[in-house]
């Protein structure tokens, strides 16, 4: 998992339940998504990191959550659900194929927020005339996934330094993988790196 997907969750989701977090009233439930292994141990922990964040997520007062290895199979899991934090092989095809894309529509539709981590937020370039246009919908925006990546360091720019995913941190400088040439459609750029290269890389949007 990124250095950049921990503060993003981390502020994300510190934003998005303080509104509810009030004693009295119900709990801000929040789904985990992972998935089984695909990367040597040590690499892309998908089951591990989303249990760890949604203990982390718990220590906020008035939220609950749910861990789930691929989309749950119990539609009890989903009840109360406020948002969904992904965090797997690239999720248009985790969501979008198989039964369970009406339920993930109906979702989107009454609102549920969407979190996607990483790979995640990518869809598979066979895939993307299929899927990329609900997909950009339920997103804002995408990577088509390994048709461009890059690693190394950067300072991580806040676009937005007045939005409140980045209230309480600072810029600050990453080492890590990016994903290159996101496609941004119905949302804002909130982070930024420069690769390798020096090219500007959007690597978080809202």
């Amino acid at each position: 998992m990124s250095s950049i997907a921990t503060k993003i969750l981390t502020f994300l989701l510190g934003v998005g339940v303080c509104a509810s977090a009030h004693a009295g009233q119900p709990k801000t439930r929040i789904l985990f998504i992972g998935k089984d292994p695909d990367h040597p141990h040590g690499t892309h922990m998908y089951m591990h990191t989303c249990g760890v964040l949604a203990k982390c997520a718990e220590l906020t007062p008035g939220v609950e959550t749910v861990v789930s290895n691929g989309w749950p199979k119990d539609a009890k899991s989903l009840a109360g659900v406020k948002s969904i934090v992904v965090y797997t092989s690239p999720a248009a095809e985790l969501l979008l194929e198989g039964p369970h894309r009406n339920d993930v529509d109906q979702l989107m539709k009454k609102g549920v927020g969407l979190v996607t981590i990483h790979w995640a937020s990518s869809v598979n370039q066979k895939n993307l005339e299929r899927l990329g246009p609900s997909w950009l919908s339920y997103l804002g925006g995408t990577w088509v996934s390994n048709v461009g990546l890059s690693s190394g360091k950067s300072p991580l720019k806040q676009l937005i330094p007045g939005h409140p995913i980045c209230r309480g941190w600072k810029e600050y400088d990453i080492e890590d993988e990016f994903y290159m040439n996101p496609t941004i459609r119905q949302a804002k750029p909130l982070l930024q790196v420069t690769e390798r290269k020096g090219k500007e890389v959007i690597v978080g949007w809202v």
